[in-house]
């Protein structure tokens, strides 16, 4: 076994938590405590023991010394024990702590030792050396030294001093007959060590080849494995062996008979002594440090072994993982002067890169298992300066990419079709899931449980976790308890070997939570603004795209670890929290803020670039945002417009979704739709492909009625935006999306709803009326059951409505109308105004002034009254001749009333930029001048600190700039704020 074998083979026992390092008298050794040789002869003086015939004694004495046998180390001190007459042998333990005692300093091999973190610390020293050590980590281990301690502590790490405590000489194990009796006296000791023999790996450090306590060890594992027919797959044990002399071929194979493998100090590489050269030890001592410094940093590898052979080394933990995380990656090795920018990997040294690149040229076998590897973390090139490199590799799963290009293009139908041909089960129940996420989904079932099935026959713990996580998934969105799944989960988490643990780092932060990653990205989308969003009067550099690439680092690996891996967590709150502040950062590249800055030398035009939209981007602004919450970001970005990426085929993914949502609606899905129409809106688009989004809509229509009622208003308000945005192109495919909208099932369930919505976007299409529409509108109003329905549908259909008969019949009908309606039918010329609307006004303002003197300071929703002083003030604004002197009674109870009817007395700081109400005087030719005159009271404060604060609304900005500040003024809001 070559040494570097050996050394990964310790490694990977230290990693699963699976070693064990037993410590000898060496190691003490190197504090200067006495070894056990010197603690016999200690005894053997006091016997005369070296004495004999020869002229010489001194020589008879060393050479006697020289040549004790083990068989002498347990009988000197039982010879000394026995004729010892003190009480209570008191002589025999003076000896043991004059000559051990000490108060020397932990050294450096005693700290390294917990740096590895072994399972457990075994030792045959009777010193504190080990509890001494200056390593925190040794607060983690428990001191057994006794049975009894093992029975007290509750520990899962100990330092066993198998021979006992100095503290506690009657426990000692140093004679014959105590190693004799050990198996009496320290049973619970002795079958504690035995068990760890049977799966564990121990590191022997300190001990010669020939120590009577390795050859007791020895015994114990040979026993074991010929009681028990153990002889193959044993873990290996090892001991470093320190020594001047050849260890002979003989005596390295009578050890591997029984499963230990020498560490030989002369194999050890010179360059790792040398990094360890430093260290405050005896050469011997430093060699020892150098093995244990060789197996925890892993970067001593670099010095000896090709970079090719340890990552190939490394990668085996994914082995079997679908997709993985940049962050995993990096736990198990990290490549260093490197950082993650969207899909390549950059490197700011010239080695570093060399090193990578001669990998991804080779063609041997371990290298394109690496290359798979590094594609599965979503890494496709990497690159130092203007030089580059592709990530190629036969090794990746062609099949269940097919299904993700399949998802990102909305096929939904293909994709659940190619389902019947993937053998991944968990793939299946992820997809059925995303397309299905309501109900009681029972292919999904179907597949989980065929999933469970095929994981009894499969060791992949990385499948088991992801498994068990789907399953509490789907317990949590059907609110179903799933207490159990969350502790088998944390269970397993927690009790992972340590290699495995850091290659799923990743799936535990989704588990546990992802803040830190949150943090982190939201920290540079401030960045980013900063760079985009800069101040009016200064100019910031930076790169490009601002922080878009470092974000999209973070947010693409965790969007393409969750979709690689089968992640039930589309339809939480999770993934849209985290993508949202990459989200954010690409519509800010759009900022109006962009392009132009004033300094003192005038407006200059930014180096940052609008970043145009890919398929993936897309996916996201769809389906993982919420439309209000996308149609903010818009707006307090002030965002009009934005691109795509050309080879985006963005009119083909939305007719492939209106396709997938004619099969298989559900209300997650008009939320997506909605969030669709906010971002083709934003577009420029040809007549042909306004007409292939409207024909997409039409395809739609029927599903849509039946939606939630609130989400589907939502869609009607966006896709009048829309059709506002785009009117003149594409006529026909108005004409037949407004044939859709009138169709008889779509309007029966429109009024069931009371989509309000609706409304707005059959005003629009009006103009686009013929008279088969016309026709068949009159034939579905007259088809009314009730007159209850009938008045309503007059009233929804009322822009179509202009012949004679229609307006008979509203006037024959108004009290069945309301104000608001009245109101409307009035303005878009459906009927004249009359008397008769003004006296029907006038009751319900006195009707709701009664209300108010009866009982004061209580208002309702709808305010009535407010409502209905303002259709008339509006009335009134549109050249209705409607009589204001009727109104004065009632002037208390609207401003915009008290100033029509006396605008010379009234009080202007009332007035309110921001009420519509206003807005429509300020609009008005001859009321805009009268306002004007009165500018410096209806610039308050407020608007300024709005105004500076850049909060005010499109109209408010009008109005104040165009209308109210005078040119001096426009450059120096802040200074009128501060006056």
């Amino acid at each position: 076994m070559l040494l570097s074998e050996k050394i990964r083979d310790i490694r990977q026992a230290r990693e699963n938590n699976k070693l064990v390092v037993f410590v000898g008298a060496g190691v003490s050794a190197n504090s200067n405590i006495p070894t056990w040789g010197i603690l016999v002869k200690e005894f053997a003086k006091e016997l005369n023991y070296f004495e004999d015939n020869t002229n010489d004694e001194s020589k008879g004495i060393i050479k006697r010394e020289a040549n004790l046998t083990q068989d002498e180390f347990l009988k000197i001190p039982q010879y000394y024990y026995d004729s010892d007459e003190s009480h209570d042998h008191k002589n025999y333990k003076e000896i043991i702590q004059r000559t051990l005692s000490s108060d020397s300093p932990s050294n450096a091999i005693n700290d390294i030792i917990f740096k590895l973190l072994p399972h457990h610390i075994i030792t045959t020293n009777y010193d504190k050396l080990l509890e001494k050590s200056n390593d925190p980590n040794v607060r983690l281990y428990s001191v057994i030294s006794e049975d009894k301690h093992l029975l007290a502590q509750n520990n899962n790490r100990y330092i066993i001093k198998m021979h006992g405590d100095i503290d506690s000489l009657d426990n000692i194990v140093l004679k014959e007959s105590d190693y004799i009796e050990y198996s009496q006296t320290h049973i619970l000791i002795e079958t504690y060590i035995k068990s760890l023999l049977v799966d564990h790996t121990f590191l022997f450090i300190g001990y010669s080849l020939n120590d009577y306590n390795l050859k007791l060890i020895m015994g114990w594992i040979n026993y074991l494995a010929k009681k028990h027919e153990a002889n193959h797959n044993r873990p290996n044990n090892y001991i470093i062996q320190i020594q001047d002399g050849e260890i002979k071929a003989y005596e390295k194979l009578y050890f591997e008979m029984s499963n230990i493998y020498i560490l030989d100090s002369k194999n050890l590489p010179e360059a790792i002594l040398q990094k360890n050269k430093g260290v405050e030890l005896p050469e011997i001592g430093k060699k020892v440090y150098s093995y244990l410094d060789n197996i925890l940093d892993e970067k001593s590898d670099y010095l000896v072994d090709p970079l090719e052979n340890i990552l190939f080394d490394k990668y085996q933990i994914f082995t079997g993982y679908n997709r993985i995380s940049y962050e995993d990656l990096r736990a198990i090795h990290k490549f260093n002067n490197s950082v993650l920018k969207r899909d390549i990997l950059y490197f700011y040294q010239e080695e570093d890169y060399r090193s990578l690149e001669s990998i991804l040229k080779s063609e041997s076998p371990k290298a394109d298992f690496i290359r798979s590897v590094i594609i599965r973390t979503g890494i496709n090139l990497v690159q130092f300066a203007d030089e580059h490199f592709p990530v190629e590799s036969m090794l990746i799963n062609v099949d269940e990419d097919k299904l993700f290009d399949l998802y990102i293009e909305n096929r939904y139908v293909d994709l659940l079709l190619r389902l019947d041909n993937i053998k991944n089960r968990i793939a299946k129940a992820y997809y059925y899931n995303l397309v299905f996420p309501y109900g009681n989904n029972g292919e999904c079932q179907d597949e989980m449980f065929n999933a469970l099935h095929d994981l009894k026959e499969s060791d992949s713990i990385f499948d088991l976790i992801v498994f068990k996580m789907n399953s509490l998934f789907l317990k949590q969105r059907n609110f179903s308890e799933f207490e159990i799944e969350r502790k088998e989960i944390e269970s397993i988490f927690d009790n992972l070997p340590m290699k495995v643990s850091k290659s799923l780092t990743y799936l535990k932060k989704i588990y546990y939570g992802m803040e830190s990653n949150l943090y982190k990205a939201n920290e540079m989308l401030k960045k980013h603004e900063n760079t985009y969003l800069r101040s009016r009067n200064r100019l910031v550099y930076g790169q490009d795209f601002g922080e878009i690439f470092d974000l999209q680092a973070i947010v693409y690996d965790y969007y393409f670890y969750l979709k690689g891996n089968f992640l039930m967590l589309d339809h939480f709150s999770d993934p849209k929290t985290l993508i949202e502040p990459y989200l954010k950062a690409v519509i800010c590249t759009y900022a109006p803020e962009n392009y132009l800055n004033s300094d003192i030398f005038g407006q200059r035009k930014n180096e940052q670039k609008q970043y145009p939209l890919n398929s993936v981007d897309l996916d996201m602004f769809v389906k993982y945002t919420n439309p209000k919450q996308l149609e903010k970001w818009f707006s307090e970005y002030k965002v009009k417009s934005i691109i795509v990426d050309e080879h985006v085929e963005i009119i083909n993914k939305f007719e492939n979704f209106c396709v997938s949502m004619k099969i298989y609606a559900n209300v997650e899905m008009l939320t997506q739709l909605n969030s669709f129409l906010i971002i083709i809106t934003k577009l420029e688009l040809s007549n042909d492909e306004v007409k292939r989004v409207l024909l997409g809509i039409n395809m739609s229509m029927k599903k849509i009625g039946k939606m939630n009622a609130t989400m589907d208003n939502d869609f009607f308000k966006l896709l009048a935006i829309f059709l506002k945005k785009n009117t003149g192109k594409a006529d026909n495919a108005y004409k037949d999306l407004l044939a859709s909208f009138i169709a008889e099932e779509v309007v029966v369930t429109i009024e069931v709803n009371d989509f309000y919505g609706y409304k707005n976007i059959i005003t629009q299409l009006s103009i686009y009326a013929d008279q088969s529409i016309l026709k068949k509108i009159e034939d579905f109003i007259e088809k009314s059951t009730t007159d209850k329905i009938k008045k309503k549908r007059v009233y929804l259909f009322h822009k179509f409505l202009k012949q004679e008969k229609w307006r008979d019949y509203i006037l024959e009908n108004l009290r069945e109308f309301s104000n608001e309606e009245i109101f409307w039918l009035i303005i878009d010329d459906n009927i004249p105004y009359s008397d008769l609307i003004l006296t029907k006004f006038l009751e319900v303002i006195e009707k709701e002034k009664d209300k108010r003197v009866k009982a004061p300071g209580i208002y309702s929703y709808p305010d009535h009254l407010q409502d209905t002083l303002n259709y008339c003030v509006l009335l009134k604004l549109f050249d209705v001749p409607i009589p204001v002197e009727k109104f004065v009674p009632y002037i208390e109870y609207s401003e915009p009333l008290s100033f029509l009817v006396n605008p010379d007395e009234f009080d202007y700081s009332k007035i309110d930029t921001s009420d519509y109400m206003w807005v429509n005087f300020f609009r008005n030719k001859d009321f805009a001048d009268k306002l004007i005159e009165h500018r410096e009271d209806i610039i308050s404060k407020e608007l300024l600190r709005n105004c500076a604060n850049d909060v005010l609304t499109t109209d408010q900005m009008k109005i104040l700039y165009g209308m109210l500040l005078d040119k001096s003024e426009l450059w120096n809001i802040e200074g009128l704020f501060k006056d």
